[in-house]
């Protein structure tokens, strides 16, 4: 939905990572900034995933390993 509404006007306030990966990275060319993007952004969802593990195995003792 943010795609269908993003125009250059709301680009300040509408940018979110996958909008702003696809001006910057398809549109800009900048492959090499948004692969390091994404790469902070697969660190940051492997921490959350890691971390909501380990309180899920303390708490109810099941988790996803």
């Amino acid at each position: 939905m943010i795609l269908l509404l993003y125009t250059p006007a709301t680009y300040d306030v509408a940018d979110v990572i996958g909008t702003y990966s696809y001006r910057l990275g398809i549109l800009g060319g900048e492959f090499s900034y948004i692969a390091a993007a994404g790469l902070f952004l697969s660190l940051i969802g492997f921490g959350l995933t890691y971390t909501a593990n380990k309180i899920s195995n303390k708490i109810t003792g099941f988790g996803l390993w």
